[in-house]
């Protein structure tokens, strides 16, 4: 094998190696967008999960507060039930309890 045998078998070999290169790099493009992508579907469904529950969490506040505000009103209307006449004890009462709603 001549010098001209050396050539073409070392630009074939050289050939090979960039094909080589070339599927390299497209297998690992596409693993790479496969990643960002499931990555991108996490990051949404976590933002849907922290909204749900934010929501969930104001939602059982106000049902809370709810239940307090009648919970207060039904102590108000027993104490002025008990203290019939006493009107400025009941508004200082109902003030005092609504503060601490």
């Amino acid at each position: 094998m001549g010098v001209c045998g050396r050539y073409v078998a070392a630009l074939n070999a050289w050939f090979e190696v960039q094909e080589e290169e070339e599927r390299i790099t497209a297998h690992y493009e596409t693993a790479s967008l496969d990643t960002r992508a499931r990555l991108e579907e996490r990051v949404t469904r976590a933002d849907d999960i922290r909204t749900a529950f934010r929501t969930f969490q104001l939602e059982v506040s106000a049902l809370l507060c709810m239940q307090r505000e009648r919970r207060v009103t039904d102590c108000v209307r027993r104490r002025r039930n008990q203290s019939s006449g006493v009107a400025l004890a009941g508004s200082f009462l109902v003030r005092r309890l609504r503060s601490h709603c």
